[in-house]
């Protein structure tokens, strides 16, 4: 069985830790035993304490009820053998079961202690109940103190079988003490003797390893690349019987197949060609027997990483000097190429200078033709502006023209319509003329008729007066139909002459009404000439409207092939501008290559000399 070192390490300190958890966990569990074996050895000591003192209780009791007979007072002691203070213990103890942790012939005693101590207070009752002196005495003979001399006895014989299984308990307390610290021991010296042993063999492992890598690094700081460590060697395709031929280890005696076509192969830059590890069998080679038998510890396979680490040295300074010589050789060619291609440089700087000459007088051209275009194309726009702005008030005017023609045509309207309403108003007016002179004559004829009637009341009266007596009620009446004509006549006054004022008011509002309908006439043929006129204005305002459109038109295409121009003339200025940087640009990386082609020409010689001291260097590894 190969164990690495870390299992080793692992396995050890795993059974010194089980061995403490198990001494740690036997510790617990001794512990609990003696803190109960303690709890129980002090609750013998308290129960043999809680009966000598209720012993002592019930002997003062007696000695208090002996004085109050011999003394003939009453006796203030409690005779409940309930209610004393053993009693409460007792009864108590009994109702929790607390005679459970007693042996059988302590429960035994406990039980008997109740009779006489119920006969004992029942001889104080007793007692106290007797009235001579005598008879008090002689049952504080017969009965307490036989009572008490029982009690005694019974409580003497419990605290002796108390005493015994409280020394018992000791006993066997020292003795598992004496034990544990045996066990102790020999768990101490058991985890010595591992420590020492495991210890000595790994460390003895791991010093053998080391001394053998100390060996290697010491011919490696030498320069002794050919020198290999010693390792088992096997043929890993034999173990596996892959079957792999195109694998590198194939059929060969190798003791690092696991580096160099294994899972160890990407540390290295190799492939993995190892069909367990491909095919998903092993997901590392640790798990393969055949990388158990030649790494069986870490140590060992650190020691062979560093022999595999020495075999790619080898290869890596093989290569090296191989490149130095080449280097060397290259060097020398590479310098004498450099200082034709200087020269070769230096002529280029001077034809691109002349080249750049003549770009820059052609840009300067190009840049005036650049201005011109941008300098008319500024007046085009500007151009645009006027015409846009004069176009835009044609339109406002028009616009203002046309809501003129629709007021005045309103206010035409509007004045026809008065011109209407005027004349029908003119015709009522003469109708209402035409009335009044009709009302005129009806209030004349009842005018007249108010005379009429004015005479024939005075009339009346005359005949009344005539008649005397008889006729004085057709005189009162005659006098009443007198009043109201001349009220009538009164009031047709007031109608005629409001009648008359009426007329006149409607005379003059006729003549007012005639003038005002000429005036609006005359206003409506004013209004139509003013029509007529905005008609004509409206119809050259359209003419100059699609006039102003075709100029806007026209000037937009001016301004659309204007500001191609200048695109097109910025395009070729930014062009010229552009070939003039890459002329400039040629000239200083021509100037650049030359002076760095001198650069590099010392530089190759430095590299030769470089190659020369690395050749010299390399010599330090012996590689054979």
């Amino acid at each position: 069985m190969h164990l690495t070192i870390k299992k080793r390490l692992f396995y050890s300190v795993s059974a010194v830790i089980l061995i403490i958890v198990v001494q740690g966990i036997a510790s617990l569990i001794f512990q609990k035993t003696i803190q109960s074996r303690n709890a129980h050895i002090e609750s013998l000591i308290n129960n043999e304490i809680l009966i000598k003192e209720k012993l002592v209780d019930h002997v003062v009791w007696v000695n208090e009820l002996a004085e109050s007979i011999i003394t003939g007072s009453h006796f203030k002691g409690i005779t409940d053998p309930h209610q004393c203070a053993f009693g409460k213990w007792y009864y108590d103890l009994i109702k929790n079961n607390g005679t459970d942790d007693l042996t059988t012939e302590q429960k035994k005693i406990f039980h008997d202690m109740e009779a006489p101590h119920r006969e004992l207070h029942n001889s104080a009752i007793a007692i106290t109940n007797e009235k001579y002196q005598d008879e008090k005495i002689a049952r504080y003979r017969d009965e307490t103190k036989k009572s008490l001399s029982r009690i005694r006895e019974l409580f003497s014989n419990f605290i002796y079988l108390n005493d015994t299984r409280r020394n018992t308990e000791i006993s066997s307390l020292h003795a598992s003490v004496r034990s544990f610290t045996i066990i102790n021991i020999i768990i101490i010296l058991l985890l010595c003797a591992l420590a020492f042993f495991s210890g000595t063999a790994i460390s003895r492992r791991i010093l053998s390893q080391i001394d053998r890598m100390k060996e290697g690094l010491h011919r490696l700081t030498q320069g002794h690349l050919a020198e290999t460590m010693q390792f088992e060697k096997v043929k890993c395709s034999e173990i596996r019987n892959c079957g792999k031929e195109d694998c590198s280890m194939y059929d060969k005696m190798n003791c690092s197949c696991f580096i160099e076509v294994g899972s160890y192969a990407p540390l290295i830059g190799n492939t993995i060609a190892c069909p367990s590890i491909l095919k998903g069998k092993f997901r590392d080679c640790r798990e393969c027997d055949v990388m158990k038998k030649l790494a069986p510890d870490e140590l060992t396979e650190m020691a062979i990483l560093l022999d595999t680490f020495r075999e790619k040295l080898k290869s890596i300074i093989a290569r090296v000097q191989e490149m130095t010589f080449t280097l060397t050789t290259s060097s020398d060619e590479i310098s004498k190429a450099t200082i034709n291609f200087s020269e070769n440089a230096q002529n280029q700087a001077a034809s691109a200078e002349e080249i750049s000459a003549t770009i820059e007088e052609i840009s300067a051209a190009v840049e005036h033709i650049a201005f011109n275009a941008r300098d008319q194309h500024g007046s085009m726009e500007e151009l645009m502006k006027d015409i846009y702005k004069l176009s835009d008030a044609v339109l406002e005017m028009n616009r203002h023209i046309e809501e003129t023609r629709s007021i005045t045509e309103s206010i035409t309207e509007k004045a026809r319509s008065g011109e209407d309403s005027l004349k029908s108003m003119n015709n009522s007016m003469g109708k209402i003329n035409e009335s009044s002179h009709e009302m005129i004559g009806i209030v004349e004829m009842i005018n007249d008729i108010s005379d009429q009637t004015n005479l024939l009341s005075l009339n009346a009266a005359i005949e009344a007066a005539r008649a005397g007596e008889s006729g004085r009620g057709f005189a009162v009446v005659a006098d009443e139909i007198s009043k109201l004509a001349d009220q009538t006549a009164s009031s047709i006054k007031n109608i005629n002459r409001l009648i008359q004022e009426n007329n006149t008011e409607i005379n003059l509002g006729m003549k007012i009404s005639n003038e005002t309908v000429e005036g609006i006439s005359i206003i409506i043929e004013g209004v139509d000439s003013i029509v007529n006129m905005i008609n004509r204005i409206s119809e050259y305002m359209n003419l100059q409207v699609k006039s102003n459109s075709n100029v806007s038109q026209s000037a937009d295409e001016v301004k659309t092939k204007s500001n191609e121009i200048k695109v097109s003339t910025e395009e070729q200025k930014t062009a010229f501008n552009e070939i003039v940087v890459s002329i400039s640009n040629i000239n200083e990386l021509t100037q650049s290559n030359a002076s760095g082609a001198e650069e590099i020409a010392g530089n190759t010689e430095q590299l030769h000399g470089m190659a020369e001291e690395l050749m010299k260097e390399m010599d330090f590894f012996k590689l054979k």
